[in-house]
């Protein structure tokens, strides 16, 4: 009968043991790389979430944006409409006072003084024209000239209006007002025809 010393016991033990060890590493290790994959494909799919959502969301806001541009589109085009536009600030100048004039006469005043004050602004941009205006007539005429002035298809701010009593039922009237306008911006093929133009 065959016996087995503890020492050779002793090490097929402590080989086991190795083993064990080994197998559990390797185990960890498989563990911790599926741990990992797993964690990268979670949060893969958490941001694939996030990109779909805020797709979702964009695509849902987009019919309100559209319909906002739309409306900011119609109240540019309606603004720029009310505005005075020509080649140079003197051509536009020129044309606002045509303009008041016919609304003078139309409301039945007596316009004494009718003129411009202020420099110019850059082309391209909106600027104003300041006008200094002293008429003549009845309360009626005046009432109906304001509100032609505000209902016309022209934008004009009247700045300030002072009355002072005439004989009977008339009155004098001194106002300030500003009209709106635009000039185009200046090209540099316009410019150079301008320098070319001024040239000996």
């Amino acid at each position: 009968m065959m016996t087995t010393s503890p020492l050779r016991e002793l090490r097929l033990d402590r080989k086991t043991i190795l083993v064990t060890v080994a197998f559990l590493m390797v185990g960890l290790g498989l563990l911790r790389f599926t741990l990992a994959m797993y964690n990268e494909k979670v949060a893969a799919l958490e941001a694939k979430k996030t990109i779909l959502f805020a797709q979702q969301k964009s695509s849902k806001q987009l019919p309100s944006l559209q319909r906002e541009l739309a409306l900011l589109e119609r109240q540019h085009k309606q603004a720029g409409a009310l505005l005075f536009e020509g080649t140079n600030a003197d051509t536009i100048t020129s044309t606002v006072q045509i303009h008041l004039q016919s609304l003078i006469a139309a409301a039945g005043l007596e316009p004494e003084s009718l003129r411009p004050v202020g420099g110019k602004g850059p082309e391209g941009t909106i600027n104003t024209i300041s006008i200094k205006l002293r008429l003549n007539g009845t309360l009626q005429n005046l009432a109906q000239f304001l509100a032609a002035l505000y209902s016309n298809n022209r934008f004009f701010l009247v700045e300030s209006c002072t009355l002072k009593p005439q004989k009977l039922k008339e009155v004098k009237a001194f106002i300030d007002l500003k009209a709106f306008y635009r000039t185009p911006p200046v090209t540099p093929q316009a410019a150079t025809a301008g320098l070319s133009r001024r040239r000996p």
